[in-house]
């Protein structure tokens, strides 16, 4: 086994873990702060939050489709990279929408559009590159078990912290009035994404990873 690969990617796999289920957690309630008019999303997809959500879905599928393309032409590390900054430029837009819009003119709406497509990338080039990683990185005896552990870091692990974190912040960040500052909450997401972004940059080991399993 490779271990300072896999051991870099399980360390920063937790938090960031953590950051994916505070998107899923409070995202559609942010969504419904805003007035969408979008009959045709609401058509397909349903309305509401959850229905905006969907687009990251579509994103997913459309980028998971293509990712042969940049595995071939890409670092495994360049790759994760990509895929967390895509998640700190997410909750960028979410945390900012109202100062971009003032500063560039582009619509708030339009930032918060952006933030969800951005799913494709986030998810894509970390969360399923990263079960390619580990496919590459072990032996056969071990595998599977290594698969299982960061599926546990992600989905169990991940989920779990994510979701009670989610709750203290949103605690944190509820006025006396029950109005929340998507802002400051958001804000610990982009913050969150950026030191997992530092943490990979620094220790994963660069250049271009052998895309051949391991023997």
């Amino acid at each position: 086994i490779k271990k300072q690969p896999l051991v870099t990617l399980f360390l920063v796999a937790l938090p960031l873990g953590c950051v994916h289920k505070l998107y899923f957690v409070h995202t559609g309630r942010f969504i419904e702060t805003f007035e969408f008019q979008t009959p045709l999303i609401d058509q397909i997809f349903g309305l509401g939050g959850g229905g905006m959500m969907t687009l990251g879905q579509v994103c997913e599928t459309v980028v998971m489709a293509t990712i042969a393309f940049y595995v071939a032409r890409f670092s495994r590390k360049a790759l994760l990279l990509a895929g967390i900054a895509a998640y700190a430029i997410r909750f960028a837009c979410f945390a900012y929408a109202r100062e971009i819009e003032d500063t560039t003119g582009i619509p708030e709406t339009a930032s918060i559009i952006v933030g969800l497509l951005l799913h494709g990338p986030c998810f894509t080039w970390f969360w399923f590159l990263g079960f390619m990683i580990v496919d590459e990185e072990t032996t056969p005896d071990v595998r599977g078990s290594a698969q299982s552990i960061y599926n546990l870091i992600l989905m169990g692990i991940g989920g779990i912290g994510g979701s009670k974190i989610a709750g203290w912040i949103a605690d944190a960040y509820t006025g006396s009035e029950g109005h929340m500052d998507y802002t400051g909450l958001f804000s610990w997401a982009l913050w969150g994404s950026v030191a997992c972004f530092v943490g990979m940059a620094i220790f994963y080991p660069g250049g271009r990873r052998n895309s051949e399993r391991a023997p």
